[in-house]
Parts: C-alpha cells; sequence; structure tokens
C-alpha cells in the first residue's frame, strides 16, 4: 500500500476554519498557475491553484 492511501482524521474543505491552526484536508489539485508580470521583466506576481473537494 502507497503511503498516500492512508488519510487519518482529515476533512474536506467545507471543515476548515479561519485562523492559526492544525488542519488536514483531501482534495484534488486541477490546475497550478504561476503568474507574471511581463511589463516588469517577467516580475513574479503571484500563484494561484485550482483544488476539487472530496466530496
Amino acid at each position: 500500500m502507497a503511503s498516500s492511501d492512508v488519510v487519518l482524521g482529515h476533512s474536506t474543505f467545507d471543515a476548515l476554519r479561519l485562523g492559526r491552526s492544525a488542519q488536514m484536508i483531501v482534495g484534488r489539485l486541477l490546475r497550478f498557475w504561476d503568474s507574471k508580470n511581463i511589463k516588469k521583466q517577467g516580475e513574479f506576481m503571484g500563484i494561484t491553484l485550482l483544488f476539487l473537494d472530496e466530496k
């Protein structure tokens, strides 16, 4: 059995709480984008992640 097959004590995105705490969720990463500003020599602007909830 692969280590990714065993997940204990996880939640879905609906159960996430604001603030600092240890939380474990299960989801799938659908898309990953990084944004660069082409007017400023490709300066890094940010990352966008699109997840799919387990439900």
